[in-house]
């Protein structure tokens, strides 16, 4: 924030999930220090309410607020004025709190079954590298294992599995629970581990 503040710059803050967050109070974005001088603030309705909307939003410095109105004052929104409103009622209610309590407590559920399914499956092969919060688990194999192969077997499988690269040669899954139902976790994940463990044998013989 110093750093922006002394070369009169402007911090993005893509703060796309931070309401979902289950072991600790989300961390206070950075939107409200200063007196929101420094920051530019993105957010969207997809993670905790519904992708279809298409709603996403911006939280301006006063400065650039005042641009932002002069040069587009005429555009054109995508999203039907209908559903703005409706949404901001919602929120003005207090509907939205209500709703995120909730959204927090099912995703919290099928975020433990998650995390305890993949450690009770392949718990000794892989590291949970990010866990707590959003919509998916983050973890990195602790053996060699070719995941362009893992992912090629798991689409036979229906399954669609993304990989992330931390750097250094790091490869990462990212394993999404945000589209299942609590009863189908672990079904999945024993479909999964079938997956996993052939990949892994192949590459041992």
């Amino acid at each position: 924030m110093n750093w922006a503040k002394k070369n009169n710059c402007y911090i993005i803050e893509d703060d796309y999930d931070s309401e979902l967050s289950y072991n600790n109070r989300p961390i206070p974005a950075m939107q409200g220090i200063n007196n929101n001088k420094q920051v530019i603030y993105t957010g969207t309705f997809s993670k905790s309410f519904s992708p279809s909307l298409r709603v996403a939003y911006l939280v301006l410095p006063p400065k650039i607020l005042e641009m932002y109105k002069k040069e587009f004052d005429y555009s054109f929104s995508t999203v039907p004025i209908d559903i703005q409103k409706t949404l901001a009622l919602f929120i003005k209610e207090g509907f939205w709190d209500r709703h995120l309590r909730k959204v927090r407590t099912q995703n919290k559920k099928k975020h433990d079954i998650l995390k305890e399914a993949l450690n009770s499956k392949i718990g000794k092969e892989i590291k949970i590298l990010r866990e707590g919060s959003g919509l998916n688990l983050l973890i990195e194999p602790l053996i060699n294992i070719d995941l362009e192969k893992l992912n090629e077997e798991a689409i036979k499988n229906q399954i669609k599995i993304y990989t992330r690269d931390l750097g250094n040669n790091r490869q990462t899954l990212s394993m999404g629970f945000g589209g299942f139902k609590e009863e189908q976790i672990e079904k999945a994940v024993e479909i999964f581990e079938k997956v996993w463990q052939k990949v892994k044998n192949k590459e041992i013989d």
